[in-house]
């Protein structure tokens, strides 16, 4: 009997880009999943473990992500799609930080403004004091916020956002089908989440 050959082991590219090939798989491995089971109005009930929702999603028995088995089946490398799936999440956390960090930063700047308009306004010192203080904050979280922003992502998730950019309609429009699997299938991307101190009252 013949011997298989022995299949390479997949190496990352030096520079860390994705490539369109490698984009298309990931794109193909998510739309070859089927979506997980949408909730039954007015039934209650325990979640589904881990290997039966894996199989509603027409994933194998013993409970392997369905990324991973559709990957799989498709006979790519299971270790590219890994690293593909990693760099995507990658330049997609750093893209929803940036905006996050843009409507935190209007929000705070509507704020500040709020406060000096009621400042002007106020009928007396021990108000205008009170406002004077949460404006100092406010700016002060503003000014935290923007420094954030201003923080450069290494260069391979710059670049890769760049090659992403021409596939952005097309992941924004499976967005909701991976969100609804990818808890199962590997965790969401991380988010460098930014606070906003409350408003009190004056």
């Amino acid at each position: 009997m013949r011997a298989e050959p022995v299949r390479e082991a997949n190496r990352p590219p030096a520079d860390g880009r994705l490539t369109p090939a490698q984009i298309e798989l990931y794109l193909k491995v998510w739309a070859s999943i089927a979506p997980a089971p949408a909730p039954v109005p007015g039934k209650t009930g325990t979640p589904a473990t881990f290997p039966e929702r894996a199989r509603g999603l027409g994933d194998a028995v013993d409970g392997v992500a369905p990324d991973i088995a559709s990957a799989r089946a498709m006979k790519a490398s299971v270790e590219e799609y890994l690293w593909v799936k990693e760099r995507v999440l990658e330049a997609e956390a750093a893209r929803m930080t940036a905006r996050m960090n843009a409507d935190v930063l209007g929000m705070l700047e509507r704020t500040i403004a709020d406060l000096k308009a009621s400042r002007a306004k106020a009928p007396d010192e021990g108000s205008k004091t009170l406002l004077a203080e949460q404006i100092v904050n406010f700016e002060a979280e503003a000014a935290r916020t923007r420094r954030e922003a201003r923080e450069v992502e290494p260069d391979t998730v710059r670049a890769n956002l760049q090659i992403l950019a021409p596939y952005r309609a097309r992941l924004d429009a499976m967005q909701d089908q991976i969100d609804s699997v990818l808890p199962a299938a590997g965790g969401a991307p991380r988010v460098r989440r930014v606070p906003a101190p409350k408003k009190r009252a004056p």
